[in-house]
């Protein structure tokens, strides 16, 4: 099982320098602990914290990678981007990292921002569905021909060759059934979020696999967002996750997002229904179970909490060594 993390948001008073300093320590302490995939978001005017946007701060980042390693986003908001330019920024990321970017979309969760940038929220579903159908074209095509509800290109001539044979990989973060059967369909993988209980996230992987078998499509790639927590003990390691990820979870509840018991999406704030938590023995188990059971093949977890010092980060990252080798056994 592969190990990803996701670099992620930092308090908006932190000095940008600050903030670029950080991400580059965390990919040189991910790789020494072993992670070997790096994961970007992407937010526009985010409340209290800041997120530097994913294209040229991968870009940035790809230089520090080994060569083993990946980076990808979980997810960019595909909505607010014209086919065109989203296909030739990731192209032109596929090219820099040669072949190791992975394109992470969805549809965006925050109506604010969408309407900021001129999109009816209402419409997200359907421009990401139009979207998947055109980006392989652009990447692919010599000229390229589409007339849409949303996206009209008339004899368009993509300009830029993806390292990757038919352009990177697109995954698609998604929580409810309709968004999973449309990863399924249309991309190369799923990004499973973070808050869905294991029993549900087991049904949703199957959906994605009959969804993929339906459609005539090869297997496809399983990703899911998940903390984990190397500790003595289950209970102590729920202890050390409230007391790193509070902070942030109060931004979740004062952002209004439906995480009670019973939510539309099923999802929770109750790590012991989402989490790896306990001794490496208890991490490995579960993450057998997820591959057997739900055919993943990567976790990408969060280190880096809001509130944490940067000796504190570090000390997670050592931590995180244990976890990693003993997921790299499933």
């Amino acid at each position: 099982m592969e190990v990803g993390v996701l670099l992620v948001d930092t308090p908006r008073d932190m000095p940008a320098r600050e903030q670029l300093d950080l991400a580059q320590r965390q990919l040189e302490w991910g790789q020494a602990a072993g992670v070997t995939c790096f994961m970007l978001a992407q937010h526009w005017g985010y409340g209290p914290v800041t997120i530097l946007q994913p294209v040229p701060f991968a870009a940035r980042l790809s230089a520090d990678l080994a060569p083993t390693s990946r980076i990808g986003t979980t997810v960019m908001v595909a909505p607010v981007y014209h086919p065109i330019a989203l296909a030739e920024e990731a192209a032109t990321l596929d090219v820099l990292t040669e072949g190791r970017f992975i394109l992470g979309a969805g549809i965006g969760y925050i109506p604010e921002e969408l309407r900021a940038l001129g999109i009816d929220p209402k419409e997200r579903g359907a421009r990401l569905e139009e979207m998947l159908q055109v980006l392989p074209r652009i990447w692919r095509e010599r000229e390229v021909n589409h007339k849409g509800r949303f996206y009209n290109l008339d004899r368009f001539e993509p300009h830029i060759v993806p390292c990757t044979p038919g352009g990177p990989p697109v995954w698609i973060g998604a929580k409810s059934a309709a968004a999973v059967k449309r990863a399924a369909r249309l991309a190369d993988g799923w990004v499973g979020p973070s808050k869905i209980p294991f029993d549900g996230i087991e049904a949703l992987s199957r959906l994605f696999h009959d969804t993929r078998k339906e459609a005539g499509r090869p297997p496809g790639t399983i990703a899911f967002l998940r903390q984990i927590y190397v500790a003595a003990s289950v209970e102590a390691a729920l202890e050390r996750h409230y007391d790193i990820s509070g902070q942030r979870l109060d931004i979740y509840q004062a952002r209004k997002l439906d995480l009670k018991p019973g939510n539309a999406a099923g999802e929770t704030l109750d790590a012991r229904e989402t989490a790896l938590l306990g001794t490496p023995a208890q991490i490995a188990e579960r993450g057998r179970w997820l591959r057997d059971r739900c055919g993943a093949s990567m976790l990408i977890t969060r280190v880096a909490w809001l509130g944490m010092s940067r000796e504190r980060i570090r000390e997670e990252y050592r931590r995180l060594v244990d976890a990693v080798a003993a997921l790299a056994t499933v």
